[in-house]
């Protein structure tokens, strides 16, 4: 694919890679990031910035569909190419090691992702400090693995440690505190503090609604966490209010059928995963760096950003 007079074609870019991405078009997300990171490595070779971050894109987009090898190889490439351009400790480099983290843990290689997961944190605390909001995030990924894995004991005060410190930098009403929230949330509920749980993911459920819409995967999770909470505290009635109310928001936006009403694809994930995993990406994809050059004649290489 050509560059022409030092810009990236309309019809491949970062811009075209988003908004596939938001309409869910990953296959069209997917072919984009592709024609990126081929122009990003004819432009400026392999030792980038912004080929890393192109790569970093791909690879979300590949394990959005589930393809596991794929996105492991280009997320491990990216982490080679951040390193290469800017250092082992650079805040991209272990963005992109953060991510393929994620991705070993949505490809069921649980313990190769805990060992990457534990040693970015290790290195963000280091480097930021533990209350530094990419340490919590660290923190809460950790967690919400260990969780996963039947560890409560040792996810519990990694989610409350991740929870205060994201409140702390992000406020209430950020997504990342509500992702930590209910994260939290499920640990409580599966240690039957049922009380703990409601009040948590009704704080979780208000900016995921709020801010994403009833219908989308995270805020759908968060609800339907919340109905059967209080279905497990003997409320029907409101479990199955919330559960209406949820349903109706997937019908309107095509997400589901009155003649099949079940919460069930697999794009809204149980209630019992994470808000994190597998499908978090797609809420908040990579913003890639442009490999076309600037008016001023410098590609642009914005930094690596969390996946989550």
């Amino acid at each position: 694919m050509q560059a022409h007079h030092g810009r990236v074609p309309t019809r491949a870019g970062p811009d075209t890679t988003r908004a596939a991405h938001a309409r869910g078009a990953y296959a069209d997300a997917r072919d984009s990031a592709a024609e990126c990171v081929e122009l990003a490595r004819a432009t400026l070779g392999g030792r980038h910035p912004a080929v890393a971050s192109a790569l970093n894109n791909l690879a979300l987009a590949h394990k959005t569909l589930g393809e596991h090898d794929a996105a492991l190889a280009l997320y491990l490439e990216a982490v080679g190419a951040y390193r290469a351009a800017l250092g082992s400790h650079h805040s991209s480099t272990l963005v992109a090691r953060h991510n393929y983290a994620l991705a070993l843990r949505q490809a069921g290689e649980l313990d190769s992702a805990e060992q990457e997961l534990r040693a970015v944190l290790r290195e963000r605390e280091l480097l930021l400090g533990a209350d530094h909001a990419d340490a919590a995030l660290s923190r809460h990924n950790l967690g919400s693995l260990l969780r996963e894995r039947g560890r409560l004991d040792e996810a519990q005060p990694l989610l409350d440690g991740a929870a205060r410190a994201l409140e702390a930098a992000h406020g209430g009403d950020d997504l990342r505190t509500a992702n930590a929230l209910h994260a939290l949330a499920l640990l409580h509920w599966a240690r039957g503090d049922l009380a703990a749980a409601h009040k948590l993911l009704l704080r979780a459920a208000r900016p995921r609604v709020r801010t994403l819409g009833m219908a989308h995967p995270d805020a759908a999770a968060t609800l339907h966490a919340l109905a059967e909470v209080a279905r497990a505290q003997g409320d029907e009635p409101r479990a199955l209010a919330i559960q209406r109310d949820l349903l109706q928001a997937l019908h309107e936006a095509g997400l589901t059928s009155p003649a099949k009403p079940a919460v069930g694809p697999a794009a809204w994930r149980a209630a019992r995963s994470d808000a994190h995993a597998p499908g978090a990406e797609s809420a908040a994809p990579v913003r890639a760096a442009s490999a076309a050059p600037s008016a001023s004649g410098r590609a642009r290489a914005a930094p690596a950003r969390e996946v989550e």
